[in-house]
């Protein structure tokens, strides 16, 4: 029987595989054949594989150029922002993120929440992209049924660490894994850099990054002296360079940088955690761990207001450490409470409701047509790409020593094995045992097809 096949693209190994593959789990379920792997690993195979729905990862206008090509083999085209929950305000969401031409090739966009739909109808008017409330399946796995899957994860945190602080840094544009020459120039091939007014605010934006910067790298010294038994977990952002914050840590015996696996199961054993502006602070408060926003200086057109007023907000060091101590401490804390969960839920659906992984799969069951329900994957010439592939890199490793580019994209996506996903896999099964017929299949590179037996 001919099945239509997904395609799902991994950017952000800690940050995505997770969600996806159980994303894969209820689209192979559903009768769809799931490819999952790394961005670059799926998108230079385009040509080799059969017609079906592929996800891109935004709107923005530099999505478009791949978005073109995804179409040009016959593809349809599924757009899902992982950065459209936390935005900084609306006009430059739509400015940066939002275009016209991402949107007319694009055949289904789903969004985190009704919010986020709002926003983009905006500028989805005269093009065919059906635009879907969903959420998103990074966030499927903070249901209490999914989180379970970390439990063991957490016990070995908990059994290495002990009692901990986690600090998630978000500071990106001001201590980028490729420095700063290297962020401007993204900015202008994603188009970002449109004018002098775009360019006055991102480099105001990286100030504004590396001044509070240097504000959590002066925090660190403070909550490791004034609570000794308590180990500092400092996660990076996955953007950011982790040497920075290596060479703090050096200097304190219970301060440590550990950028590993999914950050949920951190937060779970977390005491509390520490943020300015991050999305792991939406995490956090839908796992009810305790969150606290450090927020030393206010540039009101810098930064996202989301993660900040669902947390404990302090605005000076003092604040600071008496939050911490209360809640560490004396677990009462008497500074402002956080609003209540119904707050984000213009912003989110998929949490306390049916997942969104369903909730997309839904979608695509009814927007595939016969056409993409098509031929069987052609092993042999996949074979033969992934020789041309590799005898390329390795010709391109001896003519280019250093690619800055590939660097940063192998940073934020590491390897994946096929033991991995089989892990998640089997873990999900024992949640929701239909998915015990799922099998994996390794198809070249970082690529797996995950289908139903």
């Amino acid at each position: 029987m001919k099945k239509s096949w997904l395609y799902l693209p991994i950017e952000t190994k800690v940050r995505e595989l997770h969600g996806k593959t159980l994303l894969a789990c209820f689209a192979a379920m559903k009768g769809f054949n799931v490819l999952i792997g790394a961005k670059k690993d799926i998108h230079a195979r385009i040509p080799f594989l059969p017609k079906g729905t592929i996800f891109n990862f935004g709107l923005a206008k530099n999505m478009a150029k791949n978005s073109k090509m995804y179409k040009k083999y016959g593809h349809k085209v599924a757009v899902i922002d992982e950065e459209g929950l936390v935005t900084l305000n609306d006009d430059l969401y739509l400015r940066h993120r939002v275009s016209k031409e991402a949107l007319e090739v694009a055949d289904t966009c789903f969004c985190w929440g009704e919010r986020q739909a709002r926003l983009i109808q905006k500028v989805a008017g005269g093009t065919n992209c059906k635009i879907c409330v969903t959420g998103n399946p990074r966030f499927d796995m903070l249901k209490p049924e999914y989180r379970t899957i970390f439990k063991k994860d957490v016990e070995k945190i908990k059994e290495k660490y002990g009692q901990f602080i986690l600090i998630n840094t978000n500071f990106g544009h001001g201590n980028h894994f490729a420095g700063d020459n290297f962020l401007l120039e993204s900015f202008k091939e994603k188009g970002w850099m449109k004018d002098s007014k775009d360019k006055e605010f991102f480099l105001s934006n990286m100030k504004w990054h590396k001044r509070m910067l240097i504000k959590f790298s002066e925090m660190i010294p403070e909550l490791s002296n004034n609570f000794e038994n308590y180990k500092i977990i400092i996660r990076p952002h996955p953007s950011e360079n982790q040497d920075y914050w290596k060479k703090i840590a050096k200097k304190y015996p219970n301060v440590s940088v550990v950028h590993s696996g999914n950050v949920i199961p951190w937060l779970m054993a977390a005491d509390l955690l520490v943020h300015n502006g991050c999305t792991t602070a939406i995490e956090s408060f839908i796992l009810g761990t305790k969150t606290v926003a450090y927020r030393p200086f206010i540039v009101a057109d810098q930064e996202t207001e989301l993660p900040n007023v669902i947390s404990t907000q302090v605005y000076n060091m003092a604040e600071l450490l008496d939050a911490v101590d209360k809640i560490v401490n004396t677990h009462v804390l008497d500074y402002k409470e956080a609003v209540d969960k119904t707050y984000l839920d213009d912003y989110l659906v998929g949490i306390y409701e049916k997942t969104a992984s369903e909730n997309i799969v839904s979608h695509l069951q009814a927007s595939t047509d016969n056409v993409l329900k098509s031929r069987r994957i052609n092993y042999f010439l996949l074979l033969y790409f992934q020789i041309f592939f590799l005898a390329k890199k390795l010709i391109q490793k001896i003519l280019f020593h250093t690619d800055v580019s590939g660097s940063y994209l192998n940073h934020k996506m590491a390897d994946l094995s096929k033991d991995e996903i089989s892990e998640i896999i089997s873990g999900f099964s024992k949640i929701n045992k239909d998915f015990t017929s799922i099998r994996i299949r390794k198809i070249g590179g970082t690529c797996f097809r995950i289908y139903e037996k």
